[in-house]
């Protein structure tokens, strides 16, 4: 929560502080992260690198950290069916596929 309440304060205006509330709500709802897991978030790489190995070799420098520290596995959330199938290409399965305040959220487990 004190993270939550330090970032809100980077935003300026009130839409913007109401948006971002209206997001973390959204994730909280369905549980993001399952217990025990390691929880990516934001992993992306600019267009150029795409198909380069760059996205899967972060996520196996994720996936031997979440090792080393002893989670049971790795647990996202996929925005659209591009990057679902990306890391359904690395052995992650949909947990469940909703749509949540009309965003598509794509959850996604793997055990380590």
């Amino acid at each position: 929560m004190k993270t939550y309440m330090k970032v809100i304060h980077y935003y300026e205006s009130i839409y913007d502080k109401f948006l971002y509330i209206l997001n973390n709500f959204k994730y909280t709802i369905f549980r993001e992260c399952r217990r025990g897991n390691l929880y990516i978030a934001n992993v992306a790489t600019s267009k150029e690198a795409r198909g380069l190995g760059v996205g899967k070799l972060l996520m196996k420098y994720a996936e031997e950290t979440a090792k080393n520290q002893e989670f049971k596995g790795v647990s996202l959330i996929a925005k659209n069916e591009y990057v679902s199938t990306f890391y359904e290409k690395l052995k992650y399965r949909k947990v469940f596929d909703r749509s949540i305040l009309g965003e598509r959220l794509i959850k996604m487990a793997k055990p380590i």
